[in-house]
């Protein structure tokens, strides 16, 4: 069955469900107890021009190498910080093409002239 994303009201939080495509559209239960309703939209997904740009899945770290993270792209002069929850917060076009090539990643649909 396919995942797919959902934000709870109640805390806050975004959290991935398996639903089977029958379920996908009725609330899911969040690690808190209550109900979470669907993301539709692509997570971390940001038109060309609207900075700082978030990635949550892609770009993003695991919670405990959020510090790691964070001092490596000091180090490395990569306009980027990564939030508690591991989500990359990239500034402007220019710290994004820099993150994606220490991180060794391509954005072959990207079509932003990176």
């Amino acid at each position: 069955m396919p995942m797919y994303q959902y934000h709870c009201p109640s805390c806050g939080v975004h959290f991935d469900a398996v639903a089977s495509l029958a379920e996908r559209t009725k609330p899911q239960e969040c690690g808190c107890g209550k109900m979470g309703n669907r993301v539709f939209d692509a997570p971390g997904a940001a038109a060309p021009g609207i900075w700082p740009m978030v990635s949550e899945l892609a770009l993003a770290v695991d919670p405990s190498q959020v510090g790691e993270a964070n001092a490596r792209a000091k180090r490395h002069g990569v306009g980027v910080e990564y939030r508690p929850d591991g989500a990359a917060v990239i500034a402007d076009r220019k710290a994004r093409k820099q993150l994606l090539k220490l991180e060794g990643f391509h954005d072959r649909r990207g079509g932003y002239g990176d």
